[in-house]
């Protein structure tokens, strides 16, 4: 007689045998003839018996560990944008930016006009207090309708912040 090799998702490490074995989640035997299934490496994944190749983790997820049969989602405020990764990017969104989302591959710019983000990794923006307005890197704050050299913005008059016109105040003798 012949003998015939095992199909891709099955091995047989005995000789002499009559059938072979199919691997179990998390192992793969991608030829034919193989002697034993062998474990996905990190950053992929096999969800199933009789595997004959792993899955990569999809961007925004992960698997730091080898021999896994599904992939863990990056967490609000961490991403990574590549496929088949062992870890969520390292470093997290920036300031100015965030991610609110799980499974995410990218971070999000803070993007109204008051919305801003001073810590890195946050899953979302902060907003300015009345009157002020998000820098242009989305940053921090600044005065909305700011006043001109010599006076100043009274913040004490309640109306004055919600208001279209700030009430600019000449600053006092001996100060400027």
């Amino acid at each position: 007689g012949v003998c015939l090799g095992c199909p891709p998702g099955k091995s047989q490490p005995g000789e002499g045998r009559t059938s072979c074995v199919g691997c179990t989640p998390g192992t793969v035997a991608n030829s034919s003839a193989s002697a034993s299934c062998v474990d996905c490496v990190a950053g992929y994944y096999q969800p199933e018996s009789n595997g004959a190749e792993c899955n990569a983790c999809a961007a925004g997820a992960v698997q730091p560990d080898k021999g896994r049969t599904n992939c863990s989602a990056c967490v609000p405020g961490r991403y990574q944008n590549l496929t088949g990764q062992k870890a969520c990017h390292n470093s997290t969104c920036p300031i100015g930016e965030h991610q609110p989302f799980v499974n995410a591959s990218s971070c999000a710019a803070c993007v109204a006009w008051d919305g801003y983000q001073d810590e890195m990794g946050q899953g979302s923006c902060k907003t300015c207090d009345l009157g002020m307005k998000s820098d242009l890197r989305h940053t921090g704050c600044t005065c909305d309708r700011p006043c001109p050299p010599g006076k100043y913005r009274n913040s004490s008059v309640v109306n004055d912040l919600a208001s279209s016109a700030p009430t600019c105040t000449p600053c006092a003798a001996g100060r400027y």
